[in-house]
């Protein structure tokens, strides 16, 4: 009877150690497909990750090129300005013994639009001469044309600047600074690039003092001040 026992015991424990076994080398196997698969899926990872980051470095390349090339033909345009001008002043003062149409000309003089429009170009102008007065000589000194522009804020193209009006003199008044301080950034200091950080903050914040200055209200004022600290926190 013991031995019968024995031998029933015998067999149990070859059972479970084979189960065991089988058990165990499965799950192995197991395991070692899962991380065969998972070291193929981190392979093809890096090596998509590694061409993402080659074509991001070629793209940026590219956009660094052509900022280049853009702020090449800025200075290239600048320059011209400054010949073509520098010339005509020296033909004037030739032919006619007095300074240049242009530095005599009132900024007044320089407003192109509506009527609607002039008036508020006007009434701003007034109002920055009166209490603002840096921003109004830069304007005048600076500024080619000032123009109407359909869209709200304003932009500058060469020495001209197209402004959408505020019914509001103080906030048209700033629009104006903003667009004079970009003439100046380009034309006196040599700052080619658009969409920088040397060229943008310098901009907003000479548009705060004007805003302040004016009067501006706390709202338009506000709105400035979010775009200096978005401005101080690029690189």
């Amino acid at each position: 009877m013991w031995q019968i026992l024995e031998i029933i015991l015998i067999i149990l424990l070859a059972g479970l150690s084979f189960y065991l076994y089988y058990s165990y080398n499965k799950k192995v196997n197991s395991l070692q497909r899962e991380n065969a698969v998972l070291s193929q899926k981190y392979s093809k990872s890096e090596q998509e990750s590694k061409l993402k980051d080659t074509q991001l470095d070629e793209k940026n390349k590219e956009i660094e090129t052509l900022k280049q090339a853009n702020n090449n033909r800025i200075r290239e345009d600048v320059e011209s300005d400054k010949a073509k001008s520098e010339a005509g002043s020296a033909t004037e003062n030739e032919n006619e013994g007095t300074t240049s149409s242009k530095s005599s000309s009132s900024i007044y003089d320089k407003i192109n639009g509506s009527d609607d429009f002039k008036n508020k170009i006007t009434s701003a102008l007034d109002l920055m001469r009166a209490q603002d007065g840096d921003h109004f000589q830069m304007a005048a000194t600076q500024v080619g044309s000032i123009n109407e522009n359909d869209d709200y804020g304003g932009k500058q193209k060469k020495r001209d600047i197209y402004i959408g009006a505020d019914n509001n003199p103080a906030i048209t008044g700033s629009l104006i600074t903003h667009e004079a301080q970009h003439i100046y950034n380009v034309y006196v200091e040599g700052i080619w690039s658009y969409g920088t950080k040397e060229q943008e903050l310098p901009c907003y914040e000479a548009e705060l003092v004007t805003a302040q200055r004016l009067g501006a209200p706390s709202f338009f004022i506000t709105s400035i001040e979010e775009s200096i600290n978005y401005w101080q926190a690029q690189n």
